[in-house]
């Protein structure tokens, strides 16, 4: 069944923003972060500083220690996360242990690592009054293109290899050779028209050739339009029935909107999973994605189906709007 994009949707089902989130990339409007892991206090014995999310940022960390007397010291080092759970020690990411002989400064660590969260860790012998502060300044990344391509792309693989049905709100047209016979054998619901790519919301117009093979427009008081129903239907009005068509391919014209006027979350996180697993595997023609982006859509996939027996002579054009 062909389908002919003639005007896109004004909107894409997830932003570029909602991408970009997702690729933990940051925009140049971004403003820097001073985040406090552990806050100045008389501190002894071993502390665990607060987390920070740290993605996305250039990340320096800097140790300040107020008086430190004889007999005392400080001992901090930064530890780093993939799940906030389990932390391991950063690579070269211990300050130096301030002492009486180096207290009263601050010291500054960067760290380069590539994992979510960062927190510092110390131990105190005495009591001393110091600090972690951790300033986080966006990384610029500017593969725009590269991510609107992919959003682009995560829509049209849902809307037609996964759920068949219509994200973005956008006019369908849908063309068959004739109307549908109360007993009509080929269709799933005889004497009904029923539209592919639900959800539908509206329908703008039914056109037919008649007889002499001049387009018509059928009276909108002559058909009754379900859009609760899914796929959306239309049928003749009480008393009254389908006019009579010239029999050739694309007679029957019917242009409806379909789509959601709010996209689901669940669509809406698989489309999101998709832009990061094919922005982060680039060129990796091994890759395969994972199953669950798929399956986190199983609710809305929409296994129906117009007519019972595929046929040449019905088509469906896509007209977005």
């Amino acid at each position: 069944m062909p389908l002919v994009v003639v005007t896109p949707p004004a909107t894409t089902p997830i932003s570029r923003t909602e991408a970009k989130l997702e690729l933990r990339l940051r925009e140049p409007t971004d403003l820097a972060n001073f985040l406090v892991l552990v806050s100045h206090d008389e501190r002894t014995g071993a502390t665990t500083g607060n987390t920070a999310t740290v993605q996305g940022n250039i990340a320096t960390a800097a140790l300040t220690v107020e008086t430190v007397e004889t007999g005392e010291s400080v001992t901090v080092k930064l530890q780093h996360s993939v799940d906030n759970v389990t932390y391991e020690d950063v690579p070269n990411g211990a300050f130096p242990v301030v002492t009486p002989a180096n207290h009263l400064q601050t010291f500054e660590l960067a760290y380069d690592g590539d994992r979510q969260y960062l927190r510092a860790v110390g131990t105190t012998v005495g009591n001393v009054e110091w600090g972690v502060a951790l300033s986080l300044v966006p990384v610029i990344n500017d593969e725009n293109e590269l991510v609107d391509n992919l959003v682009s792309a995560a829509a049209a693989w849902a809307e037609d290899e996964i759920l068949w049905r219509a994200l973005g709100q956008q006019t369908l047209r849908y063309t068959c050779r004739r109307f549908p016979f109360a007993t009509d054998p080929d269709y799933r619901s005889p004497g009904i028209i029923e539209l592919p790519k639900p959800p539908l919301v509206s329908v703008s117009s039914v056109k037919y050739i008649d007889r002499d093979g001049v387009l018509q427009t059928m009276d909108p008081a002559d058909y009754v339009v379900d859009v609760a129903s899914e796929p959306g239907r239309i049928y003749p009005a009480y008393g009254t029935i389908w006019p009579t068509v010239r029999g050739e391919p694309g007679a029957v014209r019917v242009e409806y909107v379909a789509g959601y006027a709010t996209i689901p979350a669940q669509i809406k996180a698989a489309l999101r999973k998709y832009v990061g697993f094919y922005f982060n595997n680039r060129g990796d023609d091994a890759a395969e994605m994972p199953a669950y982006i798929r399956n986190v859509m199983a609710g809305y996939v929409w296994h129906g189906g117009v007519v019972t027996v595929p046929s040449w002579e019905r088509e469906i054009e896509s007209v977005y709007a």
